[in-house]
């Protein structure tokens, strides 16, 4: 089985796949200062630069950098989390932010408009995004058949 990073690799060589899915190539600057971070997430925006992922909309970088603040105050993470800690990079086709908490390495998803109530835990990043790029994973959504296509297309590219 291929790690997240092949694969993802091969969708930003190969475009489209399916045909909806596609990640951008990377933009080539670092990583901003002053941004938090955690390795993987690090990794994954040295290969890309964000892209439509299975369900999931990952932010360019430099949206994830210019919106953070109205993106943060949309979801109200204080109550659980260190918002000074918190990256959102990207969003579902339910409306579900994404973000990472990087002082525990933690993915979540949450619905900004219920509050508290809509939310979910993901493991660390690195397993996260693994189990993204992984055919038939827990991470499942109203695009997962087509996205396990698309995987099993790149697999054998």
């Amino acid at each position: 089985m291929a790690s997240w990073q092949q694969l993802l690799t091969k969708l930003v060589e190969h475009g489209p796949v399916e045909p909806m899915f596609e990640a951008r190539k990377p933009s080539g600057k670092a990583w901003p200062k002053g941004l938090p971070s955690v390795p993987a997430l690090v990794e994954f925006y040295a290969l890309c630069d964000g892209g439509q992922l299975s369900a999931l909309e990952v932010f360019p970088l430099q949206k994830v950098k210019t919106r953070r603040a109205s993106l943060l105050s949309a979801i109200g993470v204080a109550e659980k989390v260190d918002r000074d800690k918190v990256i959102i990079f990207g969003e579902n086709s339910f409306n579900f932010l994404h973000f990472v908490d990087t002082a525990t390495d933690r993915v979540y998803a949450c619905n900004p408009g219920a509050g508290a109530d809509e939310w979910e835990q993901f493991g660390t990043t690195d397993e996260f995004l693994q189990a993204l790029f992984t055919p038939k994973s827990k991470y499942r959504d109203e695009a997962s058949d087509m996205w396990d296509e698309a995987l099993e297309q790149l697999e054998q590219m």
